[in-house]
């Protein structure tokens, strides 16, 4: 991987990325778990984009331990500096766990469809097999 400048990479993030309904900037390039990866100059190594677009556009510490996380419902791959904020680890684990007992949530059946799950059942349309 080629090590760019913060110039660089502000033109290649804004060039590599499609906009959803959303308003996600997303990632079309190399990555990483999901997420969008590229090689920094500052740090000579790769980093994650939403942590180099903190960096480009919310002042963010690229050496910080701090991370860069994600607003709810917001896929990996988004770099929009709208779309994130700056939190300690507990923050995220506190963030993710919320996220998945939403999913869950929405996941779970509600009662209307437990009883209609319960009529179909005993009215036998799905027959035994």
């Amino acid at each position: 991987m080629r090590k760019h400048t913060k110039e660089d990479l502000e033109r290649i993030l804004l060039l590599r990325r499609e906009i959803d309904e959303n308003g996600c900037w997303l990632w079309t390039g190399s990555l990483r778990y999901g997420y969008g990866q590229i090689m920094v100059a500052e740090l000579g190594r790769p980093c994650t984009v939403s942590r180099v677009a903190a960096w480009l556009w919310m002042d963010f510490d690229l050496h910080s331990k701090l991370l860069v996380c994600h607003i709810d419902d917001c896929n990996r791959r988004c770099f929009n500096p709208d779309h994130l904020y700056v939190g300690t680890m507990s923050d995220n684990a506190q963030d993710s766990w919320r996220k998945r007992q939403n999913a869950r949530r929405r996941e779970t059946f509600g009662t209307e469809d437990r009883g209609e799950i319960r009529r179909i059942l005993r009215s036998g349309v799905l027959g035994d097999k």
